[in-house]
């Protein structure tokens, strides 16, 4: 997910997603994750936000798909 901070800079940060069919979730591993730079931005107002979502073939060992050219 990218989030905008005060001053206008990106932060942009892989973030573990689920869709239930109706709701994503988006966060991480546990609670702490609330504290992150990226979640402080959206509850301070910076609600400019952009999902990126991909696809992973396998992530033992660890390798995204490739975007087709």
């Amino acid at each position: 997910m990218a989030a905008l901070s005060a001053d206008g800079q990106p932060d942009v940060v892989p973030l573990a997603f689920e869709f239930d069919g109706t709701f994503f979730w988006v966060g991480g591993s546990g609670p702490s994750v609330a504290d992150t730079r990226k979640f402080r931005n959206v509850r301070a107002g910076n609600h400019k936000v952009a999902p990126v979502i991909d696809d992973m073939v396998s992530f033992d060992p660890f390798i995204a798909r490739r975007p087709r050219t």
